[in-house]
């Protein structure tokens, strides 16, 4: 199972790195930016994730180059052309960030299908208390998509257990597992 951590500013790099995450994300819509030392100092075992949310072409194009990542999460209204722009003008993984609150949510991924590498499936926030919340892990067995996913929420390590039993064959790891 793969392991995805996103760097934040309550975690410092090396704790990251002793964890062994086949997948670093690397936030590029705040300042919390990893520099270039630093992300030469990964080892070639960690994939670097640029995350994007709400982000322009130009600026998501830029990033990949500028900072040799090895995928994009992209969160928030991404629609369908930029995915297919991002495909045709490199060839980094596309990582599509799918809100999930319950079944019928998995209705998006169909449309994302043929421009993605795979979806992070999230806890989707409730608007009004934005809180996020743990949905139900049996629902992942309704998803029929063809891509794999990456599950991230509000994952204990008791949650972890749980969804070890479940039969989901297209999901490949858990982000952040607290």
């Amino acid at each position: 199972m793969l392991l995805k951590i996103d760097l934040t500013k309550e975690h410092k790099l090396s704790e990251i790195l002793a964890l062994r995450p086949h997948f670093l994300g690397i936030h590029f819509s705040n300042e919390n930016k990893i520099s270039l030392e630093q992300l030469d100092t990964l080892p070639t075992t960690v994939q670097k994730v640029g995350i994007f949310v709400n982000e322009e072409l130009e600026n998501i194009i830029s990033a990949i180059y500028g900072y040799n990542l090895d995928a994009v999460e992209l969160h928030g209204s991404n629609n369908l052309n930029l995915c297919k722009k991002i495909k045709k003008e490199t060839d980094v993984l596309i990582i599509k960030a799918i809100s999930i609150l319950d079944s019928s949510n998995f209705w998006v991924t169909k449309q994302y299908e043929k421009s993605v590498d795979l979806f992070l499936f999230e806890t989707k926030v409730d608007i009004y208390k934005k809180e996020k919340k743990s949905f139900h892990w049996q629902i992942l067995e309704e998803y029929k998509g063809e891509k794999e996913f990456i599950l991230k929420g509000k994952i204990t390590k008791e949650d972890s257990k749980k969804i070890a039993k479940l039969e989901l064959k297209k999901m490949i790891g858990i982000q952040n597992i607290q």
